[in-house]
């Protein structure tokens, strides 16, 4: 049974290989790029996990390395309960770089194996005192005041205001759209998004601006200056949500041809929180004297901006020039911003 026990923890990883990643291209999408180009994004996927869960990566994972080569190689006796939760926090967190993608909430599940584990083996096994493990519990403690913490409190207001604000602007433009004579549908962009890459926020501010605010589907349409890049697959999917359900038919106008409309006059630009376009005074000013005007926006009074470690390495390899493919939102505020095209 405690055979069993272990071999059941390890499970997860092989079982998802076989019946998901090696369908990937239906659920996550092909990878299109070259070899060198994986390894990139690979080892920003592995920095960003050490840097968001230090817990996971510098004890965690080498701890269930070590355990599994102390059960194999020297042949200590396997603890059923804490070397089975170890090895599934393991094989959970693990299955991320295969993949190679990252948020800041995709390893939780493996602190609820992986916490109890480590205090086990950490109060039990005098080894863990010293050498690496003495220094993993120094470096993590550090990552977590410099990272985890403030990434934390930034994450707590972002997340606070978001809805609230998202709200807000979705009852203007549907106010907007309704009390405003109109000659031509209103086209609705957002501000540095590709259809495919923000199809969530193009879909979600579809359905509320039907739900909440009120209007028809044809009453509005979306569209993209920015190409998709998944551009056949994108478009069959939207064709099928827009047939199957008529709520999606404005969310299906953003990726319809011609794939990229510039905006003209009286067209929406709404900036979102998770735009990848550095949001300043200067950007909204720039677009204010080059060709829109400022109708909306919100206010987030008591947001905290993101000062964690991770950040201040994104400003620092912007300026010797090695942040060009990197989100320039570096700070995250979680406000909207509505533009009239003139």
């Amino acid at each position: 049974m405690d055979f069993l026990l272990l071999v059941s923890a390890g499970c997860y990883l092989p079982v998802y290989y076989i019946v998901a990643f090696s369908k990937r291209e239906l659920t996550y999408g092909a990878h299109s790029g070259t070899a060198a180009e994986f390894l990139i994004t690979l080892a920003k996927t592995a920095g960003n996990f050490a840097l968001n869960d230090p817990f996971i990566f510098f004890i965690a994972l080498p701890l269930a390395g070590w355990r599994a080569y102390r059960i194999l190689r020297t042949h200590v006796i396997a603890d059923p309960m804490f070397d089975a939760m170890l090895i599934a926090g393991a094989t959970y967190a693990l299955l991320f770089f295969p993949l190679n993608i990252f948020s800041v909430y995709y390893w939780t599940p493996a602190y609820v194996f992986s916490v109890p584990a480590v205090i086990h083996f950490y109060a039990k096994n005098k080894e863990c005192a010293r050498g690496y493990w003495r220094f993993s519990k120094k470096a993590v403690a550090l990552l977590f005041a410099i990272s985890v913490l403030p990434s934390g409190v930034h994450l707590i207001s972002y997340y606070k205001y978001v809805p609230i604000n998202f709200n807000a602007t979705v009852d203007f433009i549907a106010n907007d759209i309704q009390q405003k004579p109109h000659e031509d549908v209103p086209v609705i962009y957002i501000d540095s998004m590709t259809p495919d890459a923000a199809s969530i926020y193009y879909d979600s501010l579809n359905i509320f601006l039907q739900v909440r605010g009120g209007l028809k589907a044809e009453q509005f349409v979306m569209r993209s200056a920015a190409n998709p890049v998944t551009d056949r697959q994108l478009r069959t999917h939207g064709q099928e949500l827009a047939i199957g359900d008529p709520l999606y038919a404005a969310y299906y106008s953003v990726i319809e041809l011609p794939p990229t409309v510039a905006p003209s006059a009286g067209d929406y630009l709404i900036i979102v929180p998770q735009t990848t376009a550095d949001i300043d005074q200067d950007y909204l000013m720039r677009l204010q004297q080059s060709c829109c005007d400022l109708v909306f926006s919100t206010a987030s009074a008591f947001a905290v901006p993101n000062l964690s470690l991770k950040i201040l390495l994104k400003l620092a390899a912007a300026r010797i020039g090695l942040g060009e493919s990197m989100g320039k939102n570096y700070f995250g505020p979680p406000d909207y911003f509505v533009f009239v095209r003139r």
